[in-house]
């Protein structure tokens, strides 16, 4: 059992790591002890760390005097429904069987993880109950071994069939899903794979019997961008989760939390989310072979007189060629209360091996990635 007082200095440090948060607040009141380590930690819709007044999510966990999770946890929301419940191992490590769900109650997805990695069976269910797909993952490889249409037909059995759904094609904050279908072949993508973004093409892909032979973006102009062979983006059937966004621990100030302003300069976080993912995939992709580990990318911009943005200026090293393309998407789809005057966009990109990414963005009103 960890004392009190160890778990005060734990959670104090990692908050430390996080400049904003002592500019912001003098005392916070973003977790609860229950009983010995066993606590309760406060989220926002967006899973970043928050005060208990604007909690959306609640996780209740134990925490070890390592500062990291173990054991069983369940997130629940603010209706007193399951987001989602799993194990970690004392290293932190996801581990053991996962289940989120959705608002209504419903099991979205179930499953296993071993050492922080899904592994063997997992299943995928449409909001209203009905099955949707079931994954098998092993050390070597993920196949999709069924599916069903929303209708509830059957279109893929033991490994073969015709797809026609969303695949994880990338990791981002965005919430517009990718929609690819192509034919399925022992477990596998084979042929020609087409997939959509919204309203637009995403990818065309070829595959044969699970290798990807080549990928075109029909949407890009520049050759070097637009042709790839050394990563397959459809190819994925592992829903994307929440839990990683909540392992980062990432504070944010209730007001901004919340979006704290008046009608007039709220926005539509979707169709900004949707303009700037395409965007970042069109930047990001010819760049995946020269970049690994964590990349930061934050923009100043100012807010005018009726909460336009404009006067964009990048203020870290890495990020040059973003900030003109990133800027039209700022300009174009956001609003903010001019009382903020000065604003600031903060990505992170990780790069795990050159191959592939992932990213997530926020807003800021100070010039640290909190």
């Amino acid at each position: 059992m960890m004392p009190i007082k160890n778990f005060i200095l734990i959670i104090t440090i990692l908050l430390l790591q996080k400049p904003i948060i002592l500019a912001q607040t003098d005392s916070l009141n973003v977790y609860e002890i229950i009983e010995g380590d066993s606590m309760k930690m406060y989220f926002n819709k967006n899973l970043f760390l928050v005060e208990k007044e604007c909690c959306k999510y609640t996780r209740y966990t134990k925490f070890s005097e390592e500062g990291v999770f173990y054991g069983y946890f369940e997130d629940i929301n603010e209706n007193n429904k399951l987001l989602g419940r799993g194990y970690y191992n004392n290293k932190g490590q996801k581990d053991g069987y996962f289940e989120i769900f959705y608002s209504n109650g419903q099991t979205q997805n179930k499953g296993f993880y071993k050492n922080d990695k899904p592994s063997g069976e997992w299943e995928y269910f449409y909001e209203n109950g009905m099955p949707e797909k079931t994954v098998i993952i092993t050390d070597k490889d993920t196949l999709l071994k069924t599916f069903y249409d929303k209708k509830g037909k059957l279109k893929i059995f033991e490994g073969n069939g015709m797809f026609k759904g969303i695949v994880s094609a990338y990791y981002g904050y965005s919430t517009t899903p990718i929609y690819a279908k192509g034919e399925i072949k022992n477990g596998k993508p084979n042929g020609k794979w087409t997939s959509t973004f919204g309203d637009m093409d995403f990818c065309i892909e070829e595959f044969d019997s699970g290798k990807l032979v080549k990928g075109i973006f029909p949407n890009i102009t520049i050759k070097t961008n637009k042709e790839y062979s050394n990563k397959s983006f459809l190819n994925n059937f592992f829903g994307k989760n929440y839990f990683e966004q909540i392992e980062q621990l990432t504070f944010q100030d209730c007001k901004f939390s919340n979006n704290e302003t008046t009608n007039k300069y709220k926005f539509d976080y979707n169709k900004f989310e949707s303009d700037l993912s395409n965007r970042i995939t069109q930047l990001v992709t010819s760049r995946l072979n020269s970049n690994v580990g964590d990349k930061y990318v934050s923009i100043q911009f100012k807010i005018d007189d009726e909460g336009k943005p404009y006067s964009f200026n990048i203020i870290t090293p890495f990020g040059q060629s973003f900030v003109d393309a990133i800027s039209i998407s700022i300009a174009n789809f956001t609003k903010f209360d001019p009382i903020y005057k000065i604003m600031y966009l903060h990505l992170k990109f990780e790069f795990s091996d050159g191959l592939t990414y992932k990213w997530r963005y926020h807003f800021s009103k100070v010039p640290t990635y909190d």
